[in-house]
């Protein structure tokens, strides 16, 4: 796809409770294949979504924003079913003084 077709959207997560966060990409490409009888020929992985991440919670200090491709590796991706992955990303945060 062309830089230039990219689209921005901008979008907030709330966490729950327990401080965890869910967002659901949908048209991402996987590829490979993933065995738990081979684990050394696992080849399976994921294209990050280009999203630039900037996580900010009362009483904490905010992060500086990153790209997600920065947080984390296609290679973390994991493979939950037919046509579905789930990539989780921690970041922690520091508390304000």
């Amino acid at each position: 796809m062309r830089r230039d077709r990219i689209q921005s959207e901008r979008f907030v997560l709330q966490t729950d409770d327990n401080g965890f966060a869910c967002h659901v990409a949908v048209r991402t490409v996987c590829s490979g294949r993933s065995s738990r009888f081979t684990p050394f020929r696992d080849t399976f992985a994921a294209a990050i979504p280009v999203w630039y991440v900037r996580v900010s919670a009362p009483g904490y200090r905010a992060t500086e924003g990153k790209h997600l491709g920065v947080l984390c590796d296609a290679r973390t991706v994991e493979r939950t079913g037919s046509q579905q992955s789930r990539i989780v990303v921690p970041i922690a945060l520091e508390p304000l003084p």
